[in-house]
């Protein structure tokens, strides 16, 4: 890989000046997700080094940006800095010494994921005191006939994987959009519930600022909550279609989205200003769609990036990647992205919310190339499974799917392997390889790092593992091959517990309701919500 960009090191000690003073920062790790998992600073976005070109122009979308990035302290981030100068990025920093350094330094480490939203939500809570029954609340309720509308507040696919049985999905935001659609009895008690607590919770709060009529609860711990109390989940279920709305509705939230925008100081924006301030390169501005993605692809914003509110709220740091940037929240009449702007603004963004009618949305000028496009990926020759089969002893197999599908099953003599460990392959002289993956762009970026490691030619399986078992070529399954320490793709604490090991739902509960505790004194400052109990820092 060619060296010859020139990146600055930065120490821990000025990164934690720096994040501290209110200036725009992109913190991207780029190790891998179940590395950054066990241990990451706060407002770090994971842009992992397996996929840093398919993600980092949703995530930095303004390659003017002062970005740092963190690794493990094992050179992956001088590596992604040269992948990110040759497209353009011209403000790359490392962090001296990575991980490794700012735990030196003896600054807040977090486990998990989407950490920010977690704590705004168990902030919230605490702050707002927010409604809440247990699951054998909920229980004896249902037993006694009480009118109860139970409601799963996360995404549909997440739902159809395991709800609570009887529970409808409408994803955080939609419900309080279509709310007239669905609630016409004040006295039918709502029940809102996530895999956690951060989604029911902030569900539950965002209904009740909305001044709604009908009592509301989060389940408490939600599906999590519910298992760990002895009772089944459902799954497989397939939830009804989202309530329909009409120009009555849409109005009415309009005013309701008013009320929000005045009560948490949240501006509106026009289309011009939107369009001035996406183009201003002195400072990153984000456009994310709130609607259905039914909505978005129906027609958007150009240059808008589709970020539904449930989501936004529950995983920001997914889609924002620059602290202290602009954040225009685009809807149709301003409720789902008013309700999302007040959480963002308490995580410390500074919001504006879009309203407009998509119809009337006219022409303006194109944005800037997004990534896999921009990139120019090198040219890889595809290979049938046929002939893979026919030709096997030829090649060196490396599978780059997830290490968990490569558990499940692989080609037999194939290596598992993950482009920032490319590198350590042993590769037989002589042989060609052949790539197998589920996304060709994932290969595409594999290939850029195995060509600087062997001049053997590249293939790609056409049709994957599937082609393959079509054909009814042999395969494997080993659930120890790669082990736990090699899977650095795979969160193992926070994934485990969705699958029966209610041990792992214990320690994540645990986890989730400690990480207010972790915070120092600067990070808990970021937070713009406070409690009672504590004294206000000066």
């Amino acid at each position: 890989m060619s060296t010859c960009v020139t990146t600055k090191l930065i120490t821990a000690d000025e990164l934690k000046v720096r994040l501290t003073a209110r200036e725009e920062i992109a913190l991207l790790d780029v190790r891998e997700a179940g590395e950054f998992g066990e241990g990451h600073m706060l407002f770090a976005s994971n842009c992992p080094y397996s996929r840093l070109e398919l993600d980092i122009t949703k995530l930095v979308p303004n390659r003017h940006a002062f970005c740092v990035l963190c690794d493990g302290n094992d050179g992956v981030a001088d590596r992604a800095a040269v992948r990110l100068n040759a497209i353009g990025y011209e403000n790359i920093n490392i962090l001296d010494q990575g991980m490794t350094g700012w735990k030196e330094a003896g600054f807040s480490v977090f486990k998990g994921i989407n950490v920010p939203s977690k704590i705004l939500g168990e902030l919230i809570e605490k702050a707002e005191r927010t409604p809440r029954i247990t699951p054998d609340t909920l229980s004896s309720w249902q037993e006694e006939g009480r009118s109860v509308m139970v409601i799963d507040g996360r995404p549909f696919s997440e739902h159809a994987k395991f709800t609570l049985p009887g529970s409808r999905c409408i994803p955080n935001g939609e419900f309080l959009y279509r709310k007239d659609s669905l609630l016409n009895d004040p006295e039918l008690t709502i029940v809102i519930h996530c895999a956690g607590r951060t989604r029911g919770l902030v569900g539950v709060q965002s209904l009740i600022d909305a001044s709604i009529d009908n009592p509301v609860f989060a389940l408490e711990n939600g599906t999590q909550g519910w298992a760990l109390s002895g009772r089944e989940l459902a799954r497989g279920q397939v939830s009804e279609p989202l309530p329909e709305v009409n120009a009555d509705i849409i109005k009415q939230g309009a005013r309701t989205a008013e009320r929000l925008a005045a009560s948490h100081d949240i501006p509106f924006i026009g289309a011009d200003t939107a369009r001035q301030w996406f183009h201003d390169k002195s400072k990153t501005t984000y456009l994310l769609d709130v609607r259905t993605s039914e909505e978005f692809e129906a027609r958007h914003f150009p240059g808008s990036v589709h970020a539904p509110a449930v989501q936004i709220v529950q995983a920001t740091d997914e889609w924002i990647g620059v602290r202290n940037s602009r954040v225009v929240l685009i809807d149709d009449n301003g409720l789902r992205a008013t309700s999302a702007a007040s959480r963002l603004k308490r995580l410390g963004y500074s919001v504006a919310v879009m309203r407009t009618e998509f119809e009337a949305l006219g022409a303006w000028d194109t944005p800037e190339k997004s990534l896999p496009e921009f990139c120019e990926f090198p040219n890889m020759k595809e290979i049938s499974a046929a002939q893979l089969k026919a030709n096997k002893d030829q090649f060196s197999i490396i599978d780059v799917r997830p290490s968990s599908q490569y558990r499940e099953k692989c080609i037999p003599g194939s290596s598992w392997s993950i482009r920032p460990k490319l590198d350590q392959l042993d590769f037989e002289r002589g042989t060609n390889i052949v790539l197998i993956s589920d996304n060709p762009s994932i290969a595409n970026l594999a290939v850029l790092d195995l060509q600087e490691a062997t001049s053997a030619d590249m293939y790609f399986l056409a049709g994957g593992i599937e082609s393959w078992e079509e054909i009814g070529g042999e395969l494997e399954l080993d659930s120890n091959r790669p082990s736990v320490v090699e899977s650095i793709d795979y969160l193992y604490f926070v994934h485990d517990r969705h699958y029966g090991n209610m041990e792992s739902a214990r320690q994540y509960i645990a986890w989730e309701i400690g990480l207010i505790d972790q915070l120092d004194n600067d990070e808990r400052q970021l937070f713009q919500i406070s409690l009672e109990e504590e004294v206000t820092h000066g």
